[in-house]
């Protein structure tokens, strides 16, 4: 399966405009350490991994297959997803993380537990989780129109910090086409956040 799913994937690279590598030897594994989803688990790996620099955009953009193992008592479960990863000096992001509502979230406001929730995207807020330290900011990032796209779209997961995004559907491999959706959703938000 992983033969087929690295051939299904070089073959969508020229329609992405990326270079692919299914084995990459990533020199920017360090950075991605500062994102919740890579501070989990261990037997970290990163396959499939496709790379476009833009040096008029000053951004580095990549898309690329990541796998980790926790452990569930004794047995260990893996976690696999595609992960879309942007870097660029024209991102000055606060940290923040967004992430479907679970109705655990919705128990935790009882509890005293808050996200960042907006009064005038009550839609917005109740498919989406969003925390992070500098509220105001955060707020300001989040305008109407990031509000109003994300509430059309439904199940992802969003990071960022200062120069750094990234984007994914937990424990989810995306196929072909959900990797194009997934890299014209990243180009988006590139440019809703610069």
């Amino acid at each position: 399966m992983k033969e087929s799913r690295s051939n299904a994937l070089r073959k969508i690279s020229y329609d992405l405009q990326m270079e692919f590598t299914a084995k990459p030897a990533l020199t920017d594994i360090k950075l991605l350490s500062t994102f919740r989803l890579f501070k989990h688990g261990h037997s970290k790996k990163i396959s499939n991994h496709f790379q476009l620099i833009d040096p008029m955009l000053d951004s580095k953009e990549q898309i690329f297959d990541y796998q980790y193992t926790i452990q569930a008592g004794n047995t260990p479960v893996r976690k696999n997803q595609t992960v879309l990863f942007i870097q660029s000096r024209k991102l000055e992001l606060p940290e923040f993380y967004l992430r479907p509502e679970s109705w655990m979230d919705r128990l935790g406001r009882y509890l005293g537990w808050e996200d960042i929730d907006f009064v005038n995207h009550p839609d917005f807020s109740r498919k989406y989780f969003l925390k992070g330290e500098i509220e105001e900011l955060i707020r300001d990032l989040f305008n109407d129109d990031v509000l109003h796209y994300f509430t059309l779209k439904d199940g992802w997961h969003l990071e960022g910090i200062g120069f750094f995004l990234i984007l994914y559907r937990e424990n989810k491999l995306l196929d072909p086409e959900a990797i194009m959706t997934m890299k014209r959703i990243g180009e988006d938000l590139f440019r809703f956040f610069q």
